[in-house]
């Protein structure tokens, strides 16, 4: 379906808005992150024979109504269990977007384009995702401006007295970032910095993410899912398509050409400076 314009809102002494960015499917194409980081696991030899079997029991015995079986699966990270916690930050130096490593993933342009329109309004920009925070902790800071994320945090417990020696556990640090999830996740968020909802923007492509769509009052779907298609003409939410793909930095430089409204900050540093948390 044809994209809808884009108007500068006009001014407001009111709360501030904020934009909430669903992430695989949304504003990646497949594959997901975590498979991307799946698979660079396997590649290292990290993931042996006893992590899949305890990822596999987990599934096959946990206690799924048939409906949400999908999601269940999808927070079975029990194959994470007594990996280091640095393997993130492993993954997120070996990613260079910016000479094309294939690792990492490209971007919708048209995406980027629309975070950076809410960045021009003074809008703060949200990930939100089921995917695990480290991971969408490198995207986020690859981006242009600032950008925040709410994401599925893992336990961890300690090996040693080093932070640096943190394991994961396998287990969950709250709740799946998916479904009823993120519509708690913006609600709290709204609350602690005093967003006004009514005004906010979400964008999401499948069924799963239709919570968080209800939650704000300017709801989009993106690459709509069957499911969330449906919902989404029986609501008469703006429905659109991104079809554009490409490697981030191409991406970047087409985005940055004539870009109306404020001057966004562009980070040119490479994915190993960017993803890293300098923490």
């Amino acid at each position: 379906m044809a994209s809808f314009p884009l108007r500068s809102a006009p001014p407001e002494i009111s709360r501030p808005v904020a934009a909430f960015f669903d992430l695989d499917g949304t504003l990646l194409p497949p594959p997901s992150l975590e498979w991307r980081f799946v698979r660079y696991l396997m590649s290292r030899a990290a993931l042996r024979t006893p992590n899949i079997l305890r990822w596999f029991l987990r599934a096959l015995t946990a206690p799924a109504p048939a409906w949400d079986s999908r999601s269940v699966i999808a927070a079975n990270k029990s194959y994470l269990a007594g990996l280091p916690e640095s393997l993130a930050t492993d993954w997120a130096r070996s990613l260079n977007s910016f000479t094309g490593n294939a690792s990492f993933p490209g971007i919708f342009s048209e995406s980027l384009s629309r975070i950076l329109w809410h960045q021009s309004q003074d809008h703060r920009v949200f990930l939100v995702s089921g995917t695990l925070a480290p991971l969408a902790a490198c995207l986020a800071r690859s981006l242009p401006g600032d950008v925040e994320f709410i994401a599925t945090e893992l336990e961890t417990s300690m090996r040693g007295i080093s932070l640096s020696n943190a394991i994961w556990t396998g287990e969950l640090l709250g709740e799946h970032m998916v479904g009823i999830a993120k519509c708690r996740a913006l609600q709290a968020v709204a609350r602690t910095n005093h967003l006004d909802l009514r005004r906010c923007y979400a964008y999401g492509n499948s069924k799963p993410d239709c919570a968080m769509l209800e939650t704000v009052g300017n709801p989009i779907a993106v690459n709509a899912s069957r499911g969330l298609a449906r919902i989404a003409r029986e609501r008469h939410w703006p429905s659109i398509r991104w079809h554009t793909a490409e490697k981030f930095h191409k991406t970047l430089d087409k985005v940055f050409i004539n870009l109306p409204g404020k001057n966004i900050p562009r980070k040119e540093a490479n994915a190993q400076q960017s993803c890293v948390d300098p923490k």
